[in-house]
């Protein structure tokens, strides 16, 4: 005979099956494992910035466990403890190892790198408690640096509205400089209008000028032509004279000294006789003489008395 249930034993049954359920599937989506056997690790935070349970826990960059509880607690309840498990049991993990608050991407998620020290002879064990630092994400460095930028900004438009009241003055200057231009358009237009006749002789009169010139230029033309010309005939005439000139004298030229080399003439018998170089030579040593004997004996020659006696030579 089968043991007979009753309707109020498997109602109860159901509600307590019901309830591990909800209870075991409530904290999976948490990120709790129930059946696990994982290393818990306590860190202390001055300000988690938006971290929440189930973020991850990473390792250079490894998923290893996730965050499994947060909680105020000290004496003010200022400070943030943060219980995160740790599902990888090949991990090894020492004393010195710190929790450090990072970003999770551009969208603002936060996680938790674990910094573990490459040597160390105390191992961490379970329900310690590290330290726990924060590190400056995305949005604070853009904040950072966008800061003396915006100073900048405001600078620069303080400026720029300094200099835009400084051109307030500069405005209504240019404002009469253009009204002043109007007036001497208008002036001007009406001046060409009276004058519009006188304008229209003048330059019928420049264009009259302009082809009287052009014919005379071409006049002009022909005329420089025709002296150019008569300048080359001059030049050819007056070098034939020259030339011919100068082969009247080279001729003349070559008859003298035909007529030297023949002997004719002085010249020619000075150089072809040697009798009149002869003759000079001996004039010249008697005439040497004859200046030596007038130093030697003066008074044969010149003739001086006071009481006018001669004397005998």
């Amino acid at each position: 005979m089968g043991l007979q249930l009753s309707k109020e034993v498997k109602i109860a049954f159901f509600s307590v099956l019901s309830g591990v359920v909800l209870y075991v599937g409530f904290n999976f989506l948490k990120g709790s494992d129930m059946l696990s056997d994982s290393t818990k690790i306590h860190a202390v935070f001055s300000d988690v910035a938006g971290l929440t349970v189930s973020n991850p826990v990473l390792v250079n960059g490894l998923s290893v466990g996730r965050v499994k509880e947060l909680r105020l607690v000290g004496d003010t309840k200022r400070a943030v403890l943060a219980t995160f498990e740790i599902d990888d049991k090949n991990l090894i993990l020492r004393q010195g190892t710190q929790a450090l608050l990072i970003s999770d991407g551009l969208l603002g998620g936060k996680a938790v790198r674990l910094e573990v020290p490459l040597q160390g002879s105390a191992l961490l064990k379970d329900n310690d408690t590290i330290p726990g630092l924060v590190e400056g994400g995305i949005t604070e460095e853009l904040t950072a640096k966008a800061a003396p930028m915006l100073a900048n900004l405001d600078t620069v438009s303080t400026e720029i509205k300094k200099l835009l009241r400084s051109f307030e003055g500069t405005s209504r200057v240019l404002e009469q400089t253009m009204a002043s231009f109007a007036a001497t358009s208008n002036t001007t237009n009406t001046l060409l209008l009276a004058n519009q006749a006188n304008i229209g002789a003048i330059t019928g009169n420049a264009a009259k000028l302009s082809n009287q010139l052009v014919d005379t230029q071409k006049d002009l033309d022909v005329l420089v032509q025709k002296f150019n010309r008569f300048g080359d005939s001059l030049n050819r005439v007056r070098l034939s004279a020259t030339v011919e000139n100068l082969n009247k004298t080279v001729a003349g030229l070559n008859g003298v000294l035909k007529d030297v080399n023949a002997g004719k003439g002085s010249l020619g018998k000075l150089t072809k006789n040697d009798s009149l170089y002869t003759n000079l030579n001996r004039s010249s040593e008697a005439l040497d003489a004859l200046l030596k004997d007038m130093k030697a004996r003066p008074s044969r020659y010149i003739h001086f008395s006071v009481f006018g006696k001669k004397d005998k030579p």
